[in-house]
């Protein structure tokens, strides 16, 4: 007996174990695929621990204002923090960073203070610890601070900007920053306030003095840029109050960069002395602050189009330049070494970059044996990403493919749901593409186990693949989506088995019409598919369409079918099966607002019937629907909502309304001129119902199958060769796993060869 009790226990125990935990989350897809972040990243900066680099940048994957955000990257090229080091949760831009031995210093433009920007710092550690979540208030003066750059002297920073206080033209201005973060200088440094605007500084320190440049604008012309630059030492004293004119040429000097040898500092700078295309000079300038190379250095002047921004580094022989470069029909990311006397010894220059579309803004930075330049780029074709490379003291570039810099784990958007009677299968629009989404799902058990750990990917093709819905037809899911593939939103599908396999790897082409096609949604009847979605083949407005697609795939309106054209935009559909029509939903601007409207397709894809679900003076979207016992449809929507219980809310709520198509019968029709006979009684049931059911086609296979109201199989009762006659089969409201199933509409379909009929069955509790 004890045993008998021990196997019982044990017993439950299984099944315990077997069962889901209803309430539980858990994720389908623990996969981690690193793709570029979503919306820009761009405007990097880089500087150098001695062990890894930190890269900096200004950051939009939330969507709104940028942000900034930092990532390591070690000396191998590994990125450190793959999803990024969140610097600032404020509107700010333009990072610079730099290292005073112990932690970093990274400094930015920031809006948080209101409609002028201001100048912010945070320390972080070489662990990628953010010391000043708050972060540091650099510079708040009168009206705007922008465009910082640092330096470390090796006791304290400084930070320099372009500043705005004065007035309508931009000064520089400075201030030291200790390593604790304490600001010296809270009144701020003024180191060049000449005529007209100073802009864009860049900053190094030479031994015993800094360096600060700009371009500048003093003389007031219109071709008038110039290149200056002024020594401030470590107490924060300008030395040369008027400047040094280290570029004078004609036309435009600007966006100067530099870095120190050990004997003198290296300014860069794009030039366009002689008129167009924009080329790359440099110079050499003293500590002393005599500037060595009055006429400039050519640095790169040999291509067709132009050379910008450029950026240097220093490695203990040579000076490597990096650009922006033009010369082809996209920007690349170029170089050339330089030596201390000023030597060009790359004058062709050396690709560091040459992807696809354009490659901006380069910055480098010399670790302990090679250099590392980070950009921004264009590749995706979406979203301006940070990429970098290595490069070695010959000018080698040792990734030439580029390292992602800013990537994140792949997103995963707008799931949808099915069910076969044994498993579900769960799709979504997936971002582990490098620049799209696509359609991927998995089948997950009843008892929580997803069946596909690596991933069933539904559809790959090039371009986006967006809002998958899926439904099951008894033997394969079918999935649709909004495809991009063809350059323009089409509504395209494949058909899944229940093993997981894709049946059409290329996808079915469900609607390719002019302009777009987009949100689908999918409902089944027992025989055929019914696609509805938004279509703009009309030009200005979207209308609702759909086509049928039968169980092997094929598309049965091949041009669509015109469920509704009203006036203005009717967009957003969604789709039920009541056992006789498909019920269509949407939300609908004919009246100038947002509404929901629908109609009755039958199955062969007529449209029986128009209908106002609700039209309110507030907009009414997003619908859904169910049907519920005696096909009562049951609406939901969102709309904003003035009032609840008599108190002001005015705010967006969920609202529902029930609604039945007065008159519909269950299907009866057949494909040849001869009724089956499909009844059961008593309907409505509460624990049992007898089926009964007449054979015409003993040559073909007897397939009685129970389907939900949404089209979802539930339980097969026969499926069998059977002689001509009249039969009956017990249904006792289960699932095909003896699970209770809830109270309502339930559809009996049977299917003998080109014979076909429904039953409608109200199953109570």
């Amino acid at each position: 007996m004890k045993n008998k009790n021990w196997l019982w226990i044990v017993g439950l125990w299984i099944l315990y174990i077997a069962m889901p935990v209803y309430g539980s989350e858990f994720i389908i897809d623990t996969n981690a695929v690193f793709v570029p972040a979503p919306y820009d990243q761009k405007s990097c900066a880089i500087a150098f621990d001695g062990t890894n680099y930190l890269v900096v940048w200004e950051d939009g994957r939330s969507g709104g204002n940028p942000r900034i955000y930092a990532a390591r990257v070690d000396q191998t090229g590994n990125l450190l923090d793959p999803n990024g080091i969140a610097i600032t949760t404020t509107n700010s831009q333009s990072p610079a960073v730099a290292f005073d031995g112990t932690n970093y210093l990274i400094v930015w433009k920031d809006d948080r203070n209101g409609n002028y920007s201001d100048i912010y710092g945070a320390r972080v550690s070489p662990s990628g610890t953010v010391l000043d979540p708050s972060g540091i208030a650099i510079s708040t003066a009168a009206s705007n601070q922008t465009s910082p750059a640092i330096a470390f002297d090796g006791i304290n920073y400084l930070v320099v900007w372009e500043d705005y206080r004065n007035g309508n033209y931009g000064d520089i201005y400075g201030a030291r920053i200790t390593t604790q973060g304490s600001v010296l200088d809270p009144s701020g440094i003024a180191i060049s306030t000449a005529n007209d605007n100073q802009r864009y500084p860049a900053i190094a320190f030479g031994g015993a003095n800094y360096l600060v440049v700009w371009q500048d604008y003093r003389y007031g012309t219109w071709y008038g840029w110039d290149i200056y630059g002024a020594r401030v030492n470590t107490s924060g004293v300008v030395l040369d109050i008027n400047g040094i004119a280290i570029s004078s040429s004609d036309n435009y000097q600007w966006y100067p960069a530099l870095t120190f040898d050990g004997t003198n500092y290296f300014v860069v700078w794009g030039d366009r002395r002689g008129g167009l295309p924009e080329k790359i000079y440099g110079g050499r300038v003293s500590q002393s602050g005599t500037v060595l190379d009055p006429d400039g250095i050519p640095i790169s002047t040999v291509a067709t189009n132009g050379q910008y921004f450029p950026s240097v580094a220093f490695d203990n022989t040579n000076y490597l330049v990096v650009w922006d470069d033009f010369r082809s029909t996209t920007h690349n990311i170029m170089g050339a070494r330089v030596t201390t006397a000023g030597a060009v010894l790359d004058p062709n220059g050396r690709y560091i970059s040459n992807a696809a579309r354009d490659q901006l803004y380069p910055v480098i930075n010399f670790g302990t044996t090679n250099y590392f330049v980070v950009w921004d780029d264009y590749r995706s074709n979406i979203d301006f990403d940070v990429y970098g490379a290595r490069v070695d003291q010959s000018a080698s570039v040792l990734d030439p493919n580029g390292i992602l810099v800013t990537p994140v784990i792949n997103y995963q958007l707008n799931p949808a749901v099915a069910f076969d009677g044994t498993n579900y299968l769960a799709v979504w629009e997936d971002a582990r593409a490098i620049s799209y989404y696509n359609i991927c799902g998995a089948r997950i058990s009843q008892s929580g186990i997803v069946i596909d750990p690596n991933i069933i990917s539904i559809s790959t093709a090039t371009n986006d693949q967006m809002s998958p819905k899926v439904a099951f037809d008894g033997t394969n899911y079918l999935v649709v989506w909004a495809d991009q593939r063809n350059n323009a939103w089409d509504i395209y599908g494949t058909r899944i088995s229940q093993s997981g396999s894709v049946l059409e790897p290329n996808g079915i082409a469900l609607s390719t019409a002019t302009n777009y096609q987009e949100a689908p949604a999918i409902a089944f009847d027992g025989t055929n598919y019914l696609v509805v979605w938004e279509d703009k083949r009309g030009g200005t407005y979207y209308d609702i369409y759909g086509t049928r697609v039968n169980q092997s795939g094929t598309v049965l309106n091949p041009g669509g079918i015109a469920i509704s054209s009203a006036t203005n935009n009717q967009t957003s559909p969604a789709i039920a099966f009541d056992g006789t029509n498909y019920v269509i939903i949407w939300e609908d601007n004919r009246n100038g607002s947002w509404d929901i409207y629908g109609a009755a397709v039958d199955l062969n894809g007529t449209v029986v019937s128009n209908f106002s679900v609700c039209s309110h003076t507030n907009n009414e979207i997003d619908p859904a629907l169910t049907i519920g016992p005696g096909c009562q449809i049951l609406t939901v929507y969102s709309r904003f909502t003035d009032y609840i219980n008599n108190k002001l809310v005015k705010t967006m709520r969920i609202w529902g309304t029930f609604y039945s198509l007065i008159g519909t019968e269950e299907n009866s029709k057949v494909e040849r001129t001869d009724p089956i006979l499909l009844q059961n009684i008593p309907n409505p049931f509460e624990n049992t119902t007898m089926i009964k059911y007449i054979i015409r086609d003993p040559e073909s296979k007897v397939v009685l199958m129970v389907y939900d109201s949404q089209g979802r199989k539930v339980k097969t009762l026969v499926n069998d060769s059977k002689t001509a006659g009249e039969y009956f089969v017990q249904w006792d409201g289960k699932d095909e796993n003896k699970n209770l199933l809830p109270e309502g509409l339930y559809f009996c379909t049977l299917k003998n060869g080109n014979y076909y009929g429904v039953k409608k069955m109200i199953l109570l509790r």
